[in-house]
């Protein structure tokens, strides 16, 4: 089996019953390694839920 593409999808807990989704998906270049491609597109939705994490927490408890 050789994989074409990867997913990621992560779910971040905003409180208050409220939750947010990030999916990311990545076609693989021959020869690239799906375990680090996989890491990588993990690292981008980190790396951008850190950057946006108090601005939806505050969102979410203003609408609560």
């Amino acid at each position: 089996m050789k994989p074409h593409t990867i997913h990621v999808t992560r779910k971040f807990n905003l409180g208050n019953y409220q939750t947010v989704d990030y999916h990311i998906e990545a076609s693989l270049d021959d020869g690239e390694n799906p375990i680090e491609a996989f890491k990588q597109l993990e690292k981008i939705v980190n790396d951008y839920w850190e950057g946006r994490t108090q601005n939806l927490v505050s969102i979410a408890k203003k609408e609560a």
